[in-house]
């Protein structure tokens, strides 16, 4: 994962490690929560992340 306190206009990167057992192969959309706080408050953001696992 990249930074966790991040400027105004700046950016970051967030990497998954995923895998799959036999018989679950094909698409997939995950919705990961990464909890965010501002200067005027906090809140999550939510990430939706494909992948087709063959």
């Amino acid at each position: 994962m990249g930074a966790t306190t991040i400027q105004p206009g700046a950016d970051t990167t967030v990497s998954l490690s995923m895998m799959m057992h036999p018989g679950m192969e094909g698409p997939h959309l995950f919705r990961v929560t990464v909890p965010v706080q501002g200067a005027v408050g906090s809140g999550e953001l939510q990430l939706y992340v494909k992948a087709d696992f063959r």
